[in-house]
């Protein structure tokens, strides 16, 4: 049974479409509900017909704008006073009018705000002021597709929806939530096909929004109402507090969207003149129309295919691909692995494609993908990852299918910024005095950026594929680490076996 099955419901907007299928579907897996809307004929007319489908004992409906904070609150007193209790509250009251865009703003985001901030008074379990028993509940806020995505129209509906979207995942956090017990979730459905949607034409959007409205391929993607109650109460059964959801096709569950928003990826689009200050310098050095360079951020399939794009279309072809690109940080480790491993193994299948049966791609690791480095654990298994991908998709075998001659080369320690970097990347203070205690001659051993790049070149000219190559010192030559992880080595460390 639905764990649904036995909680009082205050679903807003819940007359028709979207917040009727909510109700409705709330009331199957065996919930009690209160519905709120501003229409008092459409009200009572879903009453009548949710009664005669669920029970009278099981739904009512009370007139409320959302707009006004004494009625809202009324809302919320009557399910107490109906029901006895209070465990979910469903803000879905919107409305769409590019006209009156302060009142979609007080409907769609203030009110939202305040459902939220009430169903705090009424279900916290740090100390309810209004009944003792309350032990925490859920919220749940329906946005929108457009909350998610920059929408071409209807701007202030998408801002509203975004706001919400926001809100979400900031009074959602996990922290907040240990102290009071409530769930603060979002759901985003695409288009529904709902009166709201119905009315899109008098909205008052602009010429060319409509135009381009009018160019999207409604009959392949939009809901129906009953789509997004069944998620509604899916999201309400398992979603974690602060969860934001999108619902996109008939018949599909809804799926969490994870937040990028977050401070990494705000400082990683700091703008910086750093490549193109290296692009005219190399072109005085080498000639402009043999240099190019593009911002690119490699945890960006989209971005990783126009900068391939982009190089085709400036010289005619690629021959070689180097993935380089990296960052140090134990504590932005998720961003770390975004980029040092799986921004190189997008460039290997990006470059594969576009290369078609010739060329070589080279993957820039470290010598810390060779040993088990105690210092810096997650950097580490992103580059013995990146040189095990480097084995596999190099393989003889995998060499036939595509014909990209694949390498790796593992640098040492390297004075460059990231290498300066390291006393800041978030490491243990075991692991930073391991680093300190590490080696006194290792000043002698750091890389210039210059032999990387030597050796780069030597790689490029000896390797086969499916080689990784290890880079020690300054003077010294690259030389080829073999495979030893085979399956006869793994079989000499099995334990003799009795007979």
């Amino acid at each position: 049974m639905s764990s649904i099955a036995n909680k009082v419901c205050l679903i807003t907007g819940g007359a028709r479409g979207i917040g009727k299928a909510i109700t409705s579907e709330l009331l199957r897996n065996g919930a009690r509900c209160l519905f709120v809307d501003i229409s008092y004929q459409g009200g009572l007319e879903t009453e009548t017909e949710l009664r005669e489908e669920f029970g009278s004992d099981r739904v009512s409906f009370l007139r409320v704008d959302v707009t006004s904070e004494t009625n809202l609150r009324q809302a919320f007193v009557k399910c107490i006073e109906d029901f006895g209790t209070l465990d979910v509250v469903v803000n879905n009251a919107g409305i769409v009018s590019e006209h009156a865009w302060e009142s979609v703003n007080q409907v769609n985001f203030v009110a939202a705000i305040r459902g939220c901030k009430l169903a705090l008074e009424f279900m916290a379990k740090d100390g309810n002021p209004q009944n003792s028993t309350m032990q925490g509940g859920a919220v749940l806020n329906i946005a929108s597709h457009q909350g998610l995505v920059s929408w071409p129209f209807m701007h202030v509906y998408s801002a509203s929806k975004a706001g919400l979207v926001a809100y979400t995942r900031c009074a959602g956090q996990e922290f907040e939530f240990e102290n009071h017990g409530v769930r603060i979730m979002s759901l985003c459905p695409y288009l529904v096909d709902t009166p709201i949607h119905q009315c899109q034409p008098f909205i008052g959007i602009t010429k060319a929004g409509e135009k381009h409205m009018r160019e999207l391929p409604y009959e392949h993607v939009i809901l129906r109402a009953t789509d997004v109650g069944e998620a509604a109460v899916d999201i309400l059964n398992k979603g974690r507090s602060g969860s934001v959801w999108f619902i996109q096709n008939q018949g599909e569950p809804a799926y969490e969207i994870q937040d990028q928003n977050n401070m990494e990826s705000l400082l990683a689009q700091k703008p910086t003149n750093a490549g193109e200050e290296t692009c005219r310098e190399l072109g005085q050095e080498f000639g402009n129309e043999n240099v190019g360079f593009l911002r690119l951020d490699v945890s960006s399939h989209t971005n990783f295919e126009l900068a391939i794009e982009k190089c085709v279309e400036r010289f005619g072809k690629i021959d070689v691909l180097i993935n380089n690109a990296g960052i140090i940080s134990e504590i932005g480790w998720e961003a770390q692995l975004q980029i040092n491993l799986l921004g190189t193994i997008r460039g290997c299948k990006l470059g594969i494609k576009c290369m078609k049966m010739g060329g070589m791609i080279l993957n820039i690791s470290s010598n810390q993908g060779l040993l088990s480095w105690p210092a810096m654990p997650v950097y580490t298994a992103g580059k013995t990852a990146i040189n095990a991908f480097t084995r596999s998709m190099g393989h003889p075998v995998a060499f036939q299918e595509h014909g990209i001659k694949i390498c790796s080369l593992c640098p040492y320690a390297v004075d460059t910024p990231f290498q300066h970097y390291v006393k800041h990347c978030g490491m243990s203070q075991a692991g930073t005095q391991f680093l300190i205690d590490h080696d006194n001659s290792a000043d002698s051993r750091v890389l210039t950026a210059e032999d990387v790049g030597q050796a780069v070149l030597k790689v490029l000219s000896e390797g086969t594929s499916g080689s990784v190559w290890y880079l020690h010192k300054h003077g010294d030559a690259p030389y080829e680490i073999p495979d030893n992880n085979t399956y006869e080595n793994l079989m000499q460390h099995r334990p003799e076996q009795s007979n």
